[in-house]
This record gives structure tokens, sequence and C-alpha cells, in this order.
């Protein structure tokens, strides 16, 4: 199993074969179409003066290793010859250009941390719409599902592990995309703004855009629903299904005429 850290390049992960939410963050990244957009040669920002290193991407974030750099030829930069900062989105070169550099490289709206942070979240609040005994346990730079508080271990439900088992990482994948969803939720709430000008002159309105993106995350948590008892159901889990509602007294006039048809009085609940 490989995972994206986040920082430097892809490193496989240490010998477990517990799911790691470095995992999902990949996966929800992958799913969440918006999260990341590719620019190609695009300049860069910055003086370019024979004496000035400094330039900067015009989108930041940047994700992790995605950064190539052109010269004014169009000719490909070593990577010896710069160094990036990917969440600044910075360029510093060994030398000064003496030309307009360009930049192909993959811009994220979240950075991995603000992600991997949201999928913990979403763990919680696993944990919250069906709780079980998993923990989040951290082991040489990842945060594995385990069984165990203290070591990364598999945990095993029904006859699957949650590492082997789609429906458990779809019900954890889901409820991160619930966390990042009811991040930009409110924060939507707090700083996007709709204008609108009249007569009476121009109004700021906050509330269109979270009453827009309000029923997709109603979506999201129909589909948790759906997730948890299918996750239930594989797991064998019972006490999901269990339950119902207790038949109330009868008296011998109801049982004789509305339930002679069952061809025998409930076992409780009859008043004799």
């Amino acid at each position: 199993m490989t995972v994206w850290t986040g920082t430097g390049t892809p490193a496989a992960a240490p010998a477990t074969s517990a799911y790691a939410l470095e995992t999902a963050r990949t996966t929800l990244k992958a799913r969440f179409l918006w999260l990341t957009q590719k620019f190609t040669r695009e300049p860069l920002e910055g003086l370019v003066d024979s004496s000035n290193k400094l330039f900067h991407l015009r989108y930041a974030p940047a994700q992790a290793d995605s950064v190539t750099i052109y010269d004014a030829d169009g000719a490909l930069v070593a990577a010896a010859g710069y160094t990036t900062d990917d969440e600044a989105g910075s360029v510093t070169f060994g030398s000064a250009p003496t030309g307009m550099h360009s930049a192909s490289y993959t811009y994220q709206a979240l950075t991995d941390t603000q992600v991997l942070n949201l999928c913990k979240e979403g763990f919680d609040a696993m944990q919250r719409v069906y709780a079980r005994a998993l923990y989040l346990v951290s082991s040489g730079g990842y945060n594995y599902v385990s069984s165990a508080a203290a070591t990364a271990t598999d945990p095993t439900l029904g006859a699957y592990t949650f590492s082997t088992s789609r429906r458990q990482i779809e019900l954890l994948l889901t409820c991160c995309e619930w966390a990042v969803v009811k991040a930009l939720v409110q924060q939507a709430g707090v700083e996007a703004v709709s204008f609108r000008e009249g007569i009476t002159g121009m109004q700021v309105d906050r509330s269109k855009r979270v009453a827009s993106m309000t029923p997709g995350l109603d979506e999201i948590v129909a589909r948790i629903m759906e997730a948890v008892y299918a996750a239930a159901d594989e797991a064998g889990d019972t006490t999901m299904f269990e339950g119902g509602v207790s038949p109330g007294a009868r008296s011998d006039t109801w049982y004789d005429w509305f339930d002679w048809h069952t061809g025998g009085k409930q076992d409780m609940g009859l008043i004799t």
C-alpha cells in the first residue's frame, strides 16, 4: 500500500495492512474534482531584472511535487536549479532568471494538512453515527484506523478487515466528504457575499450561497445513513437492525372483534 504524505515524494507505508487516513485523503482529492486544477506553462509572477530570484505561482497552494519549471525558450529547467514552497506557491531560483519563466503545476483549494484534518473529523463523525471500538493510531507519519489504541491493528469486522472492505472504507470516505462540505458551508456563511444593486442602492447578501450548498450537505448525510447500514450488515452487526414497537395492551373484546384472524392471542399486552 502506498499513501501520500503531503510532503516530499510519495512514500511506502510501514509494514501494516491497516487503512491510513492519508489514503482517504488521496481518494477524497480524486473524488472532489474541484479540489484540484491543472495549470500548464503559466507565467510566473515576479520581477525579471537579472537579480531577483523569488517568483510566485499565480494560484497557491500547489499540490506537493507537482511544480515543473520552463525557461523563456520553453526548455525544461532542471529541478536542482530551484526550490519550491508548495503551500506558499513560491519558486526560488539558484540564479536570477534573465527571461520570463513559466510553470506547470496542480493547484488545490485546500492544503494536504487541511484535507487530512477534515478526514480526522470525518473519522470522528463515523464514530458518532456508528459507535464502534475503533481508534486512530499514528505510526511512522501515518494515521491508521485501528482496533487497538496503541498499535496500528487492522480491525476485523465480520468476514473482512477494515482495510479490505469497500463498504467500511466507503462509510469513512462519505463521512470525510461531509466534513469537507460542512467546512465549506460554514466558511460561506462567514465570508461568502452576493452583491445586489437596485434603486435603493447596493445590498450585500450572505445567505444565498449557503442555501444553495445545504442540499448537497443533506444528500451526503443521506448517503452516510445508507453506508452505515451497509457496513453494519457486512460486519454482521445485528444491533443496528434490532428494535421495533412493543404491542400495546389489548382487551378480549379487541381480540374477539379485530384480532381473530391471527389464530392466537398476543404473547404480551393482553388484558383479560
